[in-house]
C-alpha cells in the first residue's frame, strides 16, 4: 500500500472517530437534558401566628398578625413522580389550632391539587419528607403505595419527640404510616435519588434533629434548593437569623451558613414560609424547568 493510500485510510478513520464522538456527546447531552425534571409548587394552606418571632429569631412584642404560606412540591422526572412534603391536616390538629390559626381549604389538600394535574396519590413513586412537623406531614397517610425518603433521626424524633419541640409533632399525622415503605437515611449522607444528580437530599438539621432539604437540578433554571423549615424566610439568609424553633441552635446556624454559601454560588433558594417571597413564586399548574 502506497503512503498516499495509507494517509487517506487514516484520514477516513479519523473522520469516523470524530463523527462518532460527536454523536455520543450529543446523545449524552440529550439524555441528561431529558433526565432533568419539572418542578411544581403547591400552596396547601396558611398559618396565622400572633408574632413573627414565633418562627424567626429576633425581637418579639410587635404582636402583628403574621400569615405564612405552607407549601408542598411535585417533581416530574422521567423515572417517576416525587412529592416533597404533604401539607397540613386540620383534622389532626387540636381544636384551638383548627379554629384560630390554620386555613387549609379542601380544594388545597394535596391530593386535590395533584388531581388537577391529572395524577392520583398512587402515581407518586417517592415522597421526600423534609421533616415531620404538622405542617409538612399532615397527609402522609394518603400515600401508602409510595416510598418515603426520610432521615432515620427524624422518624425517631417524631415518634418520640424531644419535649422542647414536641408540640410541632402530631401523632395523628403518623397514625397508620408505621408499615409504609421507607428509605431511612442517616444524617451523614447526601442521597442522590435517581443517581443522575437531578434530585439530591442533603442534611440541614438544626430546626429538627433529622431535617433535610432537596436540591433539584433544572434544565433552564439551574440548581434550586427547597429548604423546608431549615429556612423559613429569605431574611434569615440576609441577616443570619436562626429559626425560633430549633432542636439544635448550633446546627441550625451551620445550616444557615451552608445555604448562604449555596446562594453565593448561584443556587436559587426557596424558603418554606415567607409571605413576601411567595409573591414571586409560580404556583401549579405553572412549573419551573
Amino acid at each position: 500500500m502506497t503512503r498516499r493510500k495509507m494517509f487517506k485510510k487514516k484520514l477516513i478513520w479519523f473522520k469516523l472517530v470524530i463523527l462518532l464522538s460527536f454523536v455520543i456527546v450529543s446523545v449524552s447531552a440529550h439524555a441528561g437534558e431529558q433526565a432533568r425534571p419539572k418542578l411544581y409548587v403547591f400552596e396547601v394552606g396558611k398559618i396565622a401566628i400572633p408574632d413573627k418571632c414565633i418562627i424567626v429569631s429576633g425581637p418579639c412584642g410587635q404582636f402583628k398578625p403574621y400569615i405564612i404560606p405552607v407549601y408542598a412540591y411535585l417533581i416530574s422526572h422521567p423515572k417517576g413522580l416525587i412529592l416533597i412534603d404533604t401539607g397540613l391536616n386540620p383534622d389532626t390538629c387540636p381544636e384551638e389550632l383548627r379554629k384560630e390559626i390554620i386555613w387549609s381549604p379542601e380544594q388545597q389538600r394535596i391530593d386535590k391539587q395533584l388531581a388537577k394535574l391529572g395524577y392520583k396519590p398512587e402515581d407518586i413513586k417517592y415522597v421526600i419528607m423534609t421533616h415531620l412537623h404538622l405542617d409538612h406531614a399532615g397527609w402522609m397517610k394518603l400515600f401508602p403505595k409510595s416510598t418515603f425518603v426520610v432521615r432515620q433521626e427524624e422518624l425517631r424524633g417524631a415518634w418520640w419527640p424531644d419535649p422542647r419541640i414536641a408540640l410541632a409533632y402530631l401523632i395523628g399525622d403518623l397514625e397508620g404510616t408505621r408499615d409504609f415503605q421507607y428509605l431511612e437515611l442517616d444524617n451523614l449522607e447526601s442521597f442522590d435519588l435517581f443517581l443522575d444528580g437531578s434530585v439530591v437530599c442533603f442534611i440541614t438539621n438544626g430546626h429538627t434533629q433529622g431535617h433535610q432539604s432537596v436540591l433539584v437540578n433544572l434544565n433552564k433554571m439551574g440548581k434550586v434548593v427547597l429548604t423546608g423549615d431549615a429556612l423559613d424566610s429569605i431574611e434569615m439568609l440576609d441577616r443570619t437569623l436562626l429559626p425560633s424553633i430549633a432542636w439544635s441552635p448550633e446546627l441550625a446556624l451551620k445550616t444557615i451558613k451552608r445555604l448562604q454559601h449555596m446562594r453565593r454560588e448561584g443556587v436559587t433558594i426557596i424558603p418554606s414560609h415567607d409571605p413576601e417571597f411567595s409573591n414571586t413564586l409560580k404556583l401549579a399548574p405553572d412549573y419551573y424547568e
